[in-house]
């Protein structure tokens, strides 16, 4: 799965009321806080309430830069989308204080620091249990379902029939996990479903404990068929004090009434981890593997989807159809899924024998192969790869709309949160190929050889956010697959300041705490040096092998480990038991020493890492050295000591020492050397990040640099063929002197409207912003119509901080073009100028941005609408009331309830400030139901 903290490559900026000059995208890119962070955590806040936001802010949106544990799958890694770098809010709090008011009128508070103590003190998630695999009693076989939405109650009901068989000792009690169920009958049945006899059980709403008819006991070899007749309540789980939160109901409606003409209904389940109890009885463990059918019925104009085939469809007569859906090989129960609504199915295929199918809403009917179009080659390039040829009978993608996640790897039907869902302009900002990709190798690393528990979680996820890397390289080169594999760097070390656990993690006290930068980024950068360990032909070798062995089972960490070790006949237990097994990483310092009277050269390292959780690393490097004749000495270098030092004979002194050369190394690195080396490490060494490293180092001492090697070096990051480091170097040069800026902002103008991507442009258009003003004004008023979803909603913003208070009907006036506009980053700065300056005619545009609504921008829109309503009379409020009233149903999670609370009791404090009895009664309205969503 993937979290929404793992989307990839989204700029970041202020739009609204504050003025930092360089918005929030430059003093974040500055700082290195920009690699890693999603659109959730950085639009917004993580799990910041507006409730604590909002007295001390005044702007439209911050956008994500999503990179991805881009894993897609946007949930996972779901607990760095719900728990962000503290370090980052921070950083983001503290520029928030001072933008109270629009950019002429800065508030004059202080801003409210967080100590760093308290920020290291937020709970990891240990805890002294002891978290192994789910004891197997029974093994379950096979669940046979039939399922019935019933639409107005938010329920399902249900028949399931399980076929299961005791493990190896014979068991007096099956009991499997159903969470808040109406139970009507629990039977022994025959194959065929034919009742045989009613079974004695106890139902305490999480368990069903069941015991056989007419003996005491299940023995080994017996294969039995129990039936259960129910109804699922997904909605009631909360309220019933089963489940904590929205994200682990399992199943959930979506306009079920169909009461809100923009926004479709829908039906849909989210498995992972233990949540498909929710909506029929299992053993809900992921070391359980079962093969299944799920038949659903539902009305014919909507379209089904499950794991596996659709065997066949039956017209009912009375306005409905019942879609039999079946997977004949086992995969874990987590994994089994149902998807309902209306949407239209795109055909593609593989090897003109497996079926690929993208499912979207019909408006985007027309850019699905655009999207989605790739899978077909990725799924041939990883089959190839691995030597494995993909295992299952179909592949499908649906898009849904309120996803708890980001994607989701159920069995041959991926589930994708609504920005997958996009048009040919937002599709040149952000493919989303990494969560597409992610979500597709977890097919054989997830669906075809499980994690036996979720302490072995990396198993999945790992693997998954690897191959994102291994299909980038691919398809885009190596470049490409370096800056994911640095932005996961990045994400993982600033999430490591103040979380850190082992990868294999068996101390935990809830598995959804797992999916985190650990199990995701870390473990597919370790995933990367073990790959460059043994090489490319070995790693794969063994992970064939490891497929082969383990096909349609469960595995723990020793089983890749025993896989590496046979193939590459090595021993890998220090790799294993330093990576995986303990937390940390190492934390590097390198210096170098050249001795003219011995003619050595002397590098020293340092591991200052050490306490009694994280000793020295064993870590095998390469040392390149540059000579003078143009000569690079490679020197193959380990690691194993708190401190390291090695010599090299040498005539003169280098012109450069290249630690880590192939840029491999998961760590945090401080690498001393002179300027000079810097210098030429920018101009004259291979890899991509050598050029980046040499860029922020040489950023932080612009003085020991002439003035034309500063310009030279500036010049050439902005004209360099990498996008990445054009935009590292815009970033970076906002820092240096107004020398420096003066003699580029020519060429940050032209990058503005001309560079062919779009971060890019928007990182130039913003820089601009600040550093020129009002006399950028027509540069931003060209990039109001770029190609760009990004850039015109920068734009948009920029057009704004340059206009006049005197003018802003005429602004109002000339965003109405954008009032229709698909993309939210378009919205949110349109939101934000109507939220100061829009009349009452503008209330629709507000009701018409909530149906695109999508996480991470709730927060952001609740305060616009707010400001927007209190400028509003009294009249004007009470025709919106009953929208303003449904206004919870944007909230997905209780952040974003609390938020919806706040925005409720804010605009009924206002009204009840006035003096109109109509106003108070509203008011009080209001009032009722912030408290009614806070039960």
């Amino acid at each position: 799965m993937i979290c929404f903290t793992n989307i990839c490559r989204k700029y970041i900026y202020l739009n609204g009321s504050a003025h930092f000059g360089v918005g929030i995208w430059h003093l974040l890119l500055s700082t290195g806080f920009t690699d890693g962070y999603s659109r959730s955590t950085l639009s917004g806040l993580g799990k910041q309430s507006i409730e604590q936001t909002l007295p001390t802010i005044s702007f439209a949106t911050l956008k994500g830069l999503n990179v991805i544990n881009r894993g897609r799958n946007p949930r996972k890694p779901r607990a760095t989308a719900n728990n962000p770098n503290p370090l980052l809010l921070l950083l983001l709090l503290s520029l928030l204080a001072f933008s109270c008011q629009t950019k002429k009128h800065l508030s004059k508070e202080p801003a409210q620091a967080i100590s760093i103590d308290t920020l290291k003190s937020i709970n990891v998630t240990a805890t002294t249990k002891y978290q192994g695999f789910e004891t197997q009693y029974f093994n379950l076989l096979h669940t046979k379902l039939s399922v019935t939405p019933v639409w107005n109650l938010r329920h399902l009901n249900g028949i399931a029939i399980l076929t299961l068989t005791p493990h190896v000792y014979p068991q007096d009690t099956l009991t499997l996990d159903a969470k808040d169920f109406n139970i009507y009958s629990v039977e022994l049945v025959n194959r065929n479903g034919d009742s045989l006899a009613s079974l004695n059980y106890k139902y305490n709403r999480k368990t069903l404990s069941i015991t056989p008819y007419q003996k005491t006991q299940w023995l080994p070899g017996d294969t039995f068929n129990v039936k259960i007749v129910y109804t699922a309540k997904p909605e009631d789980l909360i309220k019933d004090s089963i489940i904590p939160n929205h994200d682990e109901q399992g199943l959930y409606f979506v306009n079920p009434d169909g009461t809100d003409s923009a926004v479709p209904r829908e039906l849909w389940s989210q498995g992972e981890t233990e949540h498909n109890s929710c909506w029929f009885p299992t053993i809900d463990a992921p070391d359980q593997k079962m093969t299944q059918e799920i038949s659903i019925t539902v009305d014919t104009g909507l379209t089904t989807l499950s794991n596996g085939t659709l065997e066949y469809t039956e017209q009912n007569g009375n306005g409905t159809k019942t879609d039999h859906w079946a997977l004949d090989k086992p995969h874990s129960v987590y994994l089994a899924m149902i998807a309902v609504g209306t949407y239209s199915e795109i055909k593609d295929k593989w090897r003109d024998s497996i079926p690929v199918n993208y499912y979207v809403e019909p408006e985007y009917a027309p850019y699905a192969k655009l999207v989605f179009g790739h899978t077909p080659a990725m799924i041939e390039f990883y089959s190839k790869l691995l030597n494995y040829d993909f295992p299952w009978p179909k592949y499908s993608q649906i898009v849904v709309r309120d996803f708890t996640s980001g994607a989701m790897e159920n069995t041959t039907a991926v589930t994708m949160y609504e920005p997958l869902q996009h048009d040919d302009r937002a599709n040149l900002d952000e493919t989303d190929e990494e969560i597409i990709s992610h979500e597709l190798f977890h097919h054989w690393f997830g669906d075809l050889v499980t994690c036996k528990s979720w302490a072995n979680l990396a198993l999945n996820e790992s693997f998954a956010q690897f191959a994102e890397k291994l299909w980038t390289s691919h398809e885009y080169g190596k470049e490409e697959a370096d800056i994911e594999f640095k932005t996961d760097l990045d994400a993982y070390l600033a999430e490591a300041a103040y979380k850190k656990g082992p990868i294999i993690e068996h101390y935990y006290s809830d598995p959804e705490d797992l999916f985190d930068k650990t199990r995701y980024e870390k473990g597919a950068l370790v995933l990367n040096m073990l790959k460059h360990y043994l090489g490319d032909e070995v790693f794969f070798k063994a992970l064939h092998n490891y497929l082969v062995t383990n096909a349609y089972k469960c595995v723990e960490i020793s089983d890749l480990q025993k896989a590496m070790e046979e193939a590459s006949g090595k021993d890998l237990n220090w790799f294993f038991d330093q990576w995986f097994n303990k937390p940390g990483h190492p934390v590097l310092e390198i210096r170098q020493q050249y001795d003219a009277t011995n003619k050595k050269l002397y590098v020293f390292v340092n591991q200052t890492q050490l306490d009694e959780k994280t000793p020295a690393f064993k870590i095998p490097t390469e040392l390149d050295v540059y000579n003078h004749d143009g000569h690079v000495d490679k020197h193959k270098i380990w690691l194993k000591h708190a401190s390291d030092s090695f010599s090299f004979k040498m005539d003169a002194p280098p012109l450069l020492v290249n630690f880590d050369a192939e840029k491999i190394l998961l760590c945090h690195k401080s690498d001393v050397k002179p300027t000079g080396q810097w210098y030429y490490q920018y101009f004259h060494t291979p890899e991509l990040l050598d050029r980046y490293e040499a860029l922020k180092a040489l950023s932080k001492t612009p003085e020991s640099l002439s003035k034309d090697s500063i310009i030279t070096l500036w010049a050439s990051g902005l004209k360099d063929h990498s996008w990445y480091i054009r935009k590292t170097a815009i970033g970076l040069i906002a820092t240096q002197g107004k020398m420096v800026i003066d003699t580029l902002i020519p060429r940050m103008e032209q990058l503005a409207l001309t560079d062919k991507n779009s971060i890019v442009r928007s990182s130039a258009l913003a820089f601009i912003q600040d550093k020129e003003g009002v006399m950028s004004n027509n540069i931003s008023l060209k990039a109001l119509h770029d190609s760009s979803y990004y850039v015109t909603s920068i734009a948009i913003h920029n057009v704004f901080l340059n206009t006049p208070n005197a003018d802003s009907a005429i602004l109002v006036s000339e965003m109405a073009e954008f009032d229709h506009y698909r993309s939210l980053d378009v919205l949110a700065s349109v939101a934000d100028i109507y939220a100061r300056y829009a009349d009452a005619g503008k209330a629709l545009f507000f009701k018409n941005m909530a149906a695109r609504m999508q996480a991470g921008y709730v927060n952001l829109y609740l305060l616009d609408y707010l400001k927007f309503l209190i400028r509003m009379n009294t009249a004007v409020i009470q025709q919106n009331e009953k929208f303003i009233l449904s206004i919870g149903h944007l909230a997905k999670t209780d952040w974003e309830l609390s938020s919806c609370q706040y925005f409720l009791n804010a605009l009924a404090a206002n009204l009840s400030a006035r003096s109109e009895n109509e106003a108070k009664k509203i008011a009080d309205d209001f009032s009722d139901k912030a408290k009614q969503l806070k039960k």
